[in-house]
Formats: C-alpha cells, sequence, structure tokens
C-alpha cells in the first residue's frame, strides 16, 4: 500500500492506492501537542537501551549484575533467556535477553534512576564493546542490523529533509524471513548507491513483492510549508514533522501486517518518535532508533521507496512550472529559486520549495521587485 497526501506529480507509478490529502493542518489535529520529556500516552516506550551481549559467560554476568540492582520479576517470553520485570517506586523497566544476544531495556514510565542505574551496571560489567542504540550512550562500534529483532519489523527511512526544493517523503517496510529473502535476490540496498535512473524500477519491484506491507507518506512543499509553521508556533521543531511522518507511515503498515518491532534511521532525539508513535494509540512497539539503519534490509528498501517517489516528483514539478529544479542545497539550488521567483513570484515559491531553509532568504532578498 502507498499512502500520501496526493498522487505523485509525474513520478513513478508508485501508487497501488492513493487517498485524498491526508496531512493535517495543524498538525496538532492528528498529533496532540507534546507535554514534559517522556512519552505522552500509555503503552509505549519511554527510553529504550539496546546492548550487545554476545558470549554466554557476559550474559550470566550481566544477569547477576541486574539482580543486585534491585528484586526483579521473572516471566517467560518466546526468544528469550529471561525476562525481568523491575520496579522501584513508579518507575518500572522490562528488561529482555534475546537467545542471540541482544538485549533490550524498557520503560514504561518517564526513565529515572532505575534506568540509569541498570546501565550503568551493565555498562561496567561488559565493558566498553557493548554497544547502546537508542539512548544517550554509544560505544565503538555500530550493532548488526541485518536482525536486530526476533521476529518480523518494519524499517522506515526519509527523504527529502536535506533538499530545497521537493516534498518530504517517509515510507516504511515490514519484513519477515521471506520478504528478507525477496529483497535480498532483488539486490536492494541503501538508496543512496543506487542511481536515480534505476531507482524508480527498484521501487515498482519492492512494491511488487511487499504489497500492503509497504507504505509512501509523501508531504508537498505547500502542505509541508503550512505543518512546519504550526509546528514551531507550538515551540516544536523540525524534528516533530519527521517524528510524526515516519509514525505514519509505520502505522499504516500495521493497519495490516501487526509488528511488535520497528527500526528507524535515526533522526534528533528518540523521544520525538516515541511520543508520535504512542499518540498512536496502537500496541507499543519494541523501536531501535539507529545510525545509518540502511544497512537493514527493511530500512534499506524504505530508503528507496522513498527517494524514488521524491525523485519523481521533481519531473512532473519541472513540466508544470517550465523550469528545471535540481535537487539538493547548493548554489545551483539557489539560481534555481531565482530563476522560479523571476517567473512565477515569491509568493508561489512555497509551491515547490521548503520556505524555512536559509535558501529562501537569499532568493528574496536577490530578487528584483
Amino acid at each position: 500500500m502507498v499512502w500520501s497526501t496526493r498522487p505523485s506529480q509525474g513520478g513513478p507509478g508508485l501508487a497501488r492506492r492513493e487517498v485524498d490529502p491526508a496531512v493535517p493542518t495543524p498538525l496538532a489535529r492528528d498529533t496532540p501537542r507534546l507535554g514534559g520529556t517522556g512519552m505522552a500516552g500509555t503503552g509505549g516506550t519511554s527510553g529504550m537501551h539496546k546492548f550487545a551481549v554476545p558470549s554466554p559467560a557476559s550474559r550470566r554476568a550481566v544477569e547477576a549484575a541486574i539482580r543486585a540492582v534491585a528484586p526483579v520479576q521473572a516471566r517467560t517470553e518466546q526468544s528469550c533467556e529471561y525476562r525481568f520485570d523491575i520496579a522501584r517506586g513508579t518507575e518500572r523497566v522490562v528488561v529482555k535477553q534475546y537467545t542471540n544476544g541482544t538485549l533490550f531495556l524498557q520503560s514504561a514510565s518517564p526513565s529515572g534512576s532505575l534506568m540509569a542505574d541498570l546501565v550503568e551496571a551493565i555498562d561496567r560489567t561488559v565493558g566498553a564493546k557493548t554497544v547502546i542504540v537508542g539512548g544517550a550512550a554509544k560505544r565503538d562500534d555500530d550493532p548488526d542490523l541485518t536482525r536486530p529483532f526476533p521476529g518480523p519489523w518494519i524499517g522506515s527511512d526519509e527523504a527529502g529533509k536535506g533538499d530545497y526544493f521537493g516534498p518530504l517523503v517517509v515510507a516504511a517496510v515490514w519484513v519477515d524471513d521471506r520478504m528478507l529473502g525477496l529483497l535480498e535476490a532483488l539486490g536492494v540496498r541503501d538508496s543512496k548507491v543506487v542511481a536515480d535512473t534505476e531507482i524508480a524500477r527498484v521501487a515498482a519491484e519492492i512494491i511488487a513483492i511487499g504489497g500492503d506491507g509497504v507504505a509512501v507518506v509523501e508531504v508537498p512543499p505547500a502542505r509541508y510549508n503550512t505543518i512546519y509553521r504550526d509546528v514551531t508556533r507550538q515551540g516544536r521543531n523540525l524534528n516533530d514533522l519527521l517524528a510524526w511522518g515516519h509514525a505514519k507511515a509505520i502505522g499504516e503498515v500495521r493497519k495490516t501486517h501487526p509488528a511488535a518491532y520497528a527500526l528507524v534511521d535515526r533522526f534528533g532525539d528518540r523521544r520525538h518518535l516515541d511520543s508520535a508513535l504512542a499518540r498512536q494509540g496502537e500496541p507499543p512497539l519494541e523501536v531501535m532508533h539507529a545510525p545509518r539503519a540502511e544497512s537493514n534490509l527493511a530500512v534499506a528498501a524504505a530508503s528507496i521507496l522513498a527517494r524514488a517517489r521524491f525523485v519523481g516528483w521533481f519531473a512532473g514539478a519541472s513540466r508544470r512550472w517550465g523550469l528545471r529544479l535540481p535537487l539538493g542545497a547548493s548554489d545551483a539550488v539557489i539560481s534555481a529559486a531565482r530563476a522560479f521567483v523571476a517567473t512565477h513570484g515569491a509568493d508561489t515559491l512555497g509551491e515547490v520549495a521548503k520556505l524555512h531553509f536559509k535558501t529562501t532568504q537569499s532568493v528574496v532578498r536577490s530578487t528584483p521587485e
């Protein structure tokens, strides 16, 4: 399934189903105002840490360290060596040690001293080779993201956030073992290494094999500018808009492919994403917010879908406005923006560009009245 705010302007034939503009204006109509530093709503993740604890000996040492911090309530869970529910006052932390060596700490309440003490105890036990994703700390190496979860997951990525012209696009892709095999056979890899001339074809093949397990959210420039103005009036920033897009794409996929896990390419503070996901009212997700997540096939596939929709927008926009609109934010972009304003007027620039970029000031100042 491909969801967007409107049909793509002359882009590749990616859409299996399009719906009318649904990006809310203001944003608060769909996502309530943020409050506090924790996560809004119930059942979400408010503070998550992921460790790589590969050896059995290390896992035994970590388990002992965890038990020394606070009393634990042990539970059984599939694919886990152990699961502990740990409480201290009003704070509650769930600890899951998966059989593949992955250790998750997930707080069901605003993180406090209990989470900090657990993280410190684990770090002290296994040392600097440990990887933490999702918290403030990060160690020597990025985690192996090939199979980061014990079950099916959703990967998401975005395109267009750093480009002056064009929409913001976020895509999400659900994978299980079968889908991973199909993506691997297709040769899916990070969109950054796929030529723009090839990306539409690869995206169409991903949609063909993924069906309603994929979603693409496109926010055209005019709508983007309206939402961005509303976001900043509420004291929020671009990361809140990005978080909304990722949560929307993930939520669309979950309508047909319920998943307990999601992997998102890192942007900003993960609390933005946690809050956006919590407000959906869906069952909680175990979310990994990792840098360079495109090494995971689900995220790589999502990056291709997002990039294909983004690149496709330019072909239609260039035909519509009679000007070539370049990608990126270079001097060529400034020149093109000045030519656009000279031809169509400054009031129309928001139809094709993200106006909060500093580029806008340079363009408008230098354009004759």
